[in-house]
């Protein structure tokens, strides 16, 4: 094979390389990962009448990270997500949610009334945040900030657990920033 071809099927692959991290949403060069709430493992499942998967507005300037999300959760409906560490670290986890009830007024989340979270099995205590008026397409989004952990090496996880039927919120993503050890989607 000759240096020239070699030279493009090198850069080929370091293309596709790129392309498939950016699809997939987990770069082991970044220092986050972000973890679809529609790839995670969602009780009861996406067909039932108390968690579904919905694509949202297309024409919104509120896009969600893939353009899906899952919503309609009622009271005790799960999202799982997994991720792995190479290493023990520290990381930031963030929830992005909306209020998905059209029409209501806003909410605070910080209380534990709403949703709650774990981590690796443990109790995340949920800082104050305000979730603001539903909208029918639940594409005004808010960003949660729900604390450092310390992240085992290998696999973790994390529980979202709806606990209201009155305030529901869609879930859109949860991102992992790590501090310098890679993380990826498990």
């Amino acid at each position: 094979m000759s240096k020239r071809k070699l030279i493009v099927l090198l850069l080929a692959l370091c293309v596709a390389a790129m392309c498939c991290a950016a699809l997939f949403g987990c770069d082991g060069g970044s220092s986050y990962c972000v973890l679809e709430a529609e790839q995670a493992v969602c009780e009861p499942s996406y067909l039932s009448s108390q968690a579904v998967i919905t694509r949202s507005n297309t024409h919104s300037e509120y896009m969600t990270s893939n353009g899906k999300y899952v919503g309609g959760m009622y009271k005790g409906a799960t999202v799982t997500w997994f991720f792995t560490a190479e290493r023990q670290t520290s990381c930031q986890l963030t929830l992005v949610v909306a209020n998905s009830v059209e029409s209501s007024s806003g909410f605070d989340v910080g209380d534990g009334s709403v949703f709650g979270v774990t981590f690796n099995d443990n109790i995340v205590a949920l800082p104050n945040a305000f979730v603001s008026q539903g909208t029918q397409y639940g594409d005004c989004w808010e960003e949660v900030s729900l604390g450092t952990f310390r992240a085992r090496p290998g696999v973790n996880k994390v529980v979202f657990t709806a606990l209201s039927d009155e305030q529901r919120l869609n879930i859109d993503y949860l991102r992992v920033s790590d501090a310098g050890a890679e993380v990826k989607e498990h």
